[in-house]
């Protein structure tokens, strides 16, 4: 059974790269939502300290 696995992978790596690229969009995505949500915080915190005058 472990031998037909192995061999699967080596026939077909396709699996495997589709898997890590299933992670690497995830991550990418994760850091893009990341990105645009410590955006938004950074403008309200200026604006906050506009209003109250530091």
């Amino acid at each position: 059974m472990k031998f037909i696995e192995i061999y699967r992978n080596i026939v077909n790596p396709a699996r495997i790269l589709a898997k890590s690229r299933q992670k690497w969009l995830r991550q990418a995505r994760n850091q893009r939502y990341y990105m645009r949500h410590r955006a938004e915080v950074r403008k309200k915190r200026k604006e906050y300290y506009e209003l109250t005058g530091k």
